[in-house]
């Protein structure tokens, strides 16, 4: 029933559309004048009514969220709370503390607004579980959680923890945990057994130029340990950087003798929970390098 008298009311309003049109048309032909002064009124009216919106949103916003509105025990028992909150229902915003006011929405107002739109990646059953939602409002990291709120039903209490520091610290932790590599020139005595002294330290030379190079734009050091041997340790940051690149490094150090004769192999250990545990995953990946 409600859906047939929806239907009635937009085709009542399209006819009144249609008859309006029909009665324009020919006065905008016959005489274009007379449609300036409601052209200008239905401006004036527009902007009237946009300013009257943002004026509206923010009353309800002043009444909802301040310590004067009555009768609401969750409004009173929230609203001091120093950590941001809000009060959603049927997926729209009803309510938040100063602290969510401030820290969270910047000191804009949008009681009413959906939260979808204000938050398109905030999930109420996600920020229900014991872990919360990670949620990244502008320069600010938060853990997200939710409950039903005693009192109002349907309606659910969100809070949003501020863990940037600790996120962030975290991140860092993560982020610069070490990483080794083993370098391993191959084939070094077939390769520099014809080569005179004079070759060699010319080899040798542009091919520890290359290391080098290669290795300064992490945040690690390089150490050559015997003729053919190096040893990297770097940041998990560099290795990811690494891989993206594939190695380019073994294309480099390939191009530097003619028919590629000169060939790299990289051992990489990282994700160990201690440096001497990435120094073994780095030996075992150089073993089975060097033994294909």
């Amino acid at each position: 029933m409600k859906h047939t008298d929806a239907l009635d009311t937009a085709a009542a309003v399209l006819l009144l559309l249609a008859a309006l049109a029909a009665m324009v048309v020919p006065v905008a032909v016959l005489c274009p004048q007379w449609l300036i002064p409601p052209l200008v009124l239905a401006v004036i009216a527009l902007c009237v009514l946009l300013f009257l919106r943002r004026r509206l949103r923010a009353y309800v916003a002043g009444q909802l969220c301040s310590t004067e509105f009555d009768n609401s025990r969750i409004q009173y028992s929230l609203a001091g709370l120093p950590i941001p909150t809000m009060l959603v229902s049927n997926g729209r915003i009803l309510w938040y503390n100063d602290a969510f006011h401030e820290k969270v929405l910047g000191g804009a107002d949008v009681v009413t607004r959906a939260v979808e739109r204000v938050f398109p990646e905030l999930e109420l059953a996600v920020c229900s579980r014991p872990h919360g939602q990670d949620i990244a409002v502008g320069q600010r990291r938060f853990t997200a959680y939710a409950g039903s709120a005693k009192g109002s039903r349907g309606a659910s209490i969100v809070y949003f923890v501020d863990d940037t520091f600790y996120k962030e610290t975290l991140d860092e932790y993560t982020e610069s945990r070490p990483a080794c590599l083993i370098l391993v020139i191959d084939s070094y005595d077939e390769l520099f057994d014809d080569m005179k002294d004079s070759e060699q330290a010319k080899e040798l030379e542009a091919i520890n130029s290359l290391l080098e190079q290669y290795i300064a734009r992490s945040n690690g050091f390089l150490r050559r340990v015997a003729n053919s041997r190096y040893i990297a340790v770097v940041e998990e940051r560099d290795v990811r950087w690494m891989l993206q690149e594939r190695f380019d490094i073994l294309d480099q150090v390939r191009a530097l003798h003619p028919g590629g004769l000169t060939t790299l192999s990289i051992g990489v250990g990282h994700g160990g929970k201690t440096l001497q545990e990435c120094y073994q995953m780095a030996q075992e990946s150089i073993d089975i390098a060097l033994g294909r």
